[in-house]
């Protein structure tokens, strides 16, 4: 029995140019489950195509850079081919896209050429495979986490195909949100995640992340809130700092203290 390739049968060249719209619903999950996004102000999108993960960015409050290698009618963007890009803009150290699959290890190669800090890139969860990327991007570390969404993408469609005369079809691939840190050195963390219910953590993450140095961790128990001793101390510390500052300074703090015990 012969299976068809994913892309209807295409061959890359009948398929040009790997065109497929991102639903802005892909945005939930991850936000809500990756860290390192947080207090991120300005981003790059370098396939931006129609635009839909840079307005589902914009309308989370996100500076955008977009651009893409023709214009496809996404607002606010220029026409720019990813590798011919030569320097980051200004101010923006992270990348996020849907970038064309087949070119997707250049693609990522070139971003950590430029120096982006933070590359988080949609991804079919099979590009974990293959001995070409265990040398050119499992042996760097710095993959963090993969989310993989449990349900499929609906509605992200060939663009070429639909425009030629080609009927929509459901989508047959799995995706997932790679995240790649330039800080980052060691194994990755494989988080399944939901479209439907993005607020939804495993049982084995519990509260997910650190309240003191705000990375994910594996609590040991449901009331915990810190990944490491370490951290807890330092969070005392804070707190008794904060303490002091506001109480009244008439008297002195060893004097309060003795009176407490």
């Amino acid at each position: 029995m012969t299976r068809g390739r994913p892309s209807f049968g295409r061959t890359r060249a009948e398929r040009g140019r790997d065109q497929f719209d991102t639903p802005p619903i892909a945005l939930d999950p991850l936000f809500e489950h990756e860290p390192l996004l947080a207090g991120v102000t300005t981003v790059c999108e370098p396939f931006a195509g129609k635009g839909n993960l840079v307005i589902g960015m914009r309308a989370r409050g996100l500076v955008v850079h977009a651009s893409d290698i023709e214009d496809r009618g996404c607002p606010d963007s220029i026409v720019l081919d990813f590798l011919k890009m030569t320097r980051r803009p200004q101010g923006c150290d992270v990348l996020l896209s849907n970038p064309p699959y087949g070119d997707a290890m250049a693609y990522l190669e070139h971003a950590w050429a430029l120096g982006f800090r933070l590359v988080v890139l949609l991804l079919s969860p099979s590009f974990l495979h293959t001995a070409d990327r265990f040398e050119r991007m499992h042996k760097r570390g710095h993959l963090c986490r993969v989310h993989v969404l449990a349900e499929r993408l609906q509605d992200m469609h060939d663009a070429a195909h639909v425009a030629a005369g080609g009927k929509k079809a459901s989508q047959s691939q799995l995706h997932g949100w790679f995240v790649f840190d330039r800080n980052h050195r060691g194994q990755a963390i494989i988080n399944p995640v939901s479209i439907n219910r993005p607020g939804e953590r495993m049982p084995w993450l519990g509260s997910g992340i650190c309240q003191q140095c705000r990375k994910l961790y594996r609590p040991r128990r449901s009331s915990s809130r810190f990944c490491s001793p370490t951290c807890r101390q330092r969070a005392l510390r804070g707190k008794i700092s904060v303490t002091v500052g506001v109480t009244d300074s008439a008297e002195p703090f060893s004097a309060r203290r003795q009176y407490r015990e």
